[in-house]
This record gives structure tokens, C-alpha cells and sequence, in this order.
């Protein structure tokens, strides 16, 4: 499945272009043309805009990363389990999209 994405993105993060299409082998994807980074959003059932939302605040993963880690102490310490476990997910998730973006810049290079 390739179609062409309806609405205006941020660029991609990884190579800044435009050119971003929905794709995916297993589950649908943004995928940008140029360089193939691929993104996914962490809900399975993530509507259309969430996809775009979850793109445009690419350029900001670090500091999701960092507030999730933030957030993920104060549930362990105060023995949250439900609130430990979506985070933990979340925080692996956001190192996924990391770890493609620099496979993805290596590509670039």
C-alpha cells in the first residue's frame, strides 16, 4: 500500500523532506520517501490525525523522552503498576522511533 499523505506535514526529521506517504508491511506507517524512515504511532488504533499529530512532534522525541523517563520514576516509586506499564511501553516505543530515525540517518549519509 502506498498512497500520498492528504495533509501538510512537518518535514521529516531525519532528512527534511517532504515527500511522505502512508505505507507499512504490517501495520500502516508515514513513511518518508526520501531516506525511509518510518513512523508508527504508539495506538494501535491511532485515528489519521493522530498519526499526523505524532509525526510533527518528532523533532521534539528527546524531550518526550526525557518527561516519559521523568513520569516513569514517580509511578515506580509510588508503586503505580498500570500507570508503570503504559509508560514503560510508551518509553520503549519512543526508543524504537529513535533507534529508526538513526538507522534512517546513516542511510542519509
Amino acid at each position: 500500500m502506498e498512497l500520498k499523505v492528504k495533509k501538510d506535514l512537518k518535514p521529516c526529521p531525519v532528512c527534511g523532506s517532504h515527500d511522505i506517504i502512508w505505507g507499512g508491511y504490517y501495520y500502516i506507517s508515514l513513511i518518508c520517501k526520501k531516506c525511509y524512515f518510518e513512523m508508527w504511532p504508539f495506538d494501535d488504533f491511532a485515528s489519521e490525525e493522530s498519526y499526523y499529530e505524532e509525526w510533527d512532534s518528532l523533532d521534539n522525541l528527546e524531550t518526550a523522552m526525557e518527561q516519559c523517563a521523568k513520569k516513569l520514576q514517580i509511578a515506580k516509586s509510588n508503586n503505580d503498576e498500570k500507570q508503570v506499564h503504559i509508560l514503560s511501553d510508551l518509553l520503549l516505543h519512543y526508543e524504537s522511533l529513535q533507534e529508526n530515525m538513526n538507522k534512517a540517518r546513516k542511510n542519509v549519509s
